[in-house]
């Protein structure tokens, strides 16, 4: 297991995760999200490839609806 932080919230995660494998466990697999990882966006394209470590600080941010 290793820790990261989500929107400012600790979690645990298997290792090792890609962040797709962590979108779909924290509910986020089928939506569109903005995704940064240590204050680095990172591509839609690269969610598979792109691994979790300990200690990663993640930034989900999902569009809202309404206005």
């Amino acid at each position: 297991m290793i820790k990261v932080t989500l929107n400012s919230e600790r979690k645990e995660i298997e290792q090792p995760s890609s962040l797709q494998q962590a979108l779909v466990l924290w509910g986020y697999g089928e939506g569109m999200v903005a995704v940064a990882i240590d204050g680095q966006v990172v591509p839609q394209a690269k969610y598979d490839e792109t691994m979790l470590q300990a200690g990663h600080d993640i930034v989900v941010i999902a569009p809202m609806q309404g206005g």
